[in-house]
């Protein structure tokens, strides 16, 4: 059973509790991505204010720019590796 299936079921990774390596892979952005902007890069949501390729509200891009440095949402690669940051954490 790999770290992440073993997080699933509700153990500890074998290795460490750090996020399991791989669980926020390139495959999983590219869905959330086509699921969150269907995969367009300038984005806005109106009633929201997401914003971007994954659609971060305000509120979550003030927190992932205090926590990780700013960016731009709307900047593809910015806004992928936070995104990837903020899954990492929350896995």
């Amino acid at each position: 059973m790999d770290d992440l299936g073993a997080l699933i079921l509700g153990k500890k990774p074998q290795e460490s509790t750090a996020a399991p390596t791989g669980a926020v892979t390139d495959e999983l952005l590219d869905s959330l991505r086509m699921k969150e902007s269907g995969g367009g890069k300038n984005v806005y949501n109106k009633e929201s204010g997401a914003a971007g390729p994954y659609q971060h509200i305000p509120s979550t891009q003030k927190m992932l720019a205090k926590k990780y440095g700013e960016y731009d949402p709307y900047n593809e690669s910015q806004s992928r590796e936070r995104t990837r940051q903020y899954l990492t954490e929350l896995v």
